[in-house]
């Protein structure tokens, strides 16, 4: 398939990260951002919200239509 692919995963024991590096290689043109020292529920914490906000916006800016900024 074609398009963009962000993988974006936490370091926790619910999947492994093998498997994620192995998906990751798989989806040609993706991007993994891995967020050490998170579980499930870090996006919704305060202490984590800034790491994803920005890890995602960094995607959103890279990856928008230039008319759509």
């Amino acid at each position: 398939a074609n398009g963009t692919y962000w993988v974006i995963v936490v370091s926790d024991k619910l999947i492994r990260l093998d498997l994620i590096i192995d998906m990751h290689r798989r989806l040609v043109g993706s991007e993994l951002a891995v967020c050490p020292a998170a579980d499930h529920s870090a996006p919704m914490t305060p202490e984590r919200a800034a790491v994803f906000a920005d890890v995602i916006g960094d995607f959103a800016r890279r990856h928008m239509p230039a008319h759509a900024t």
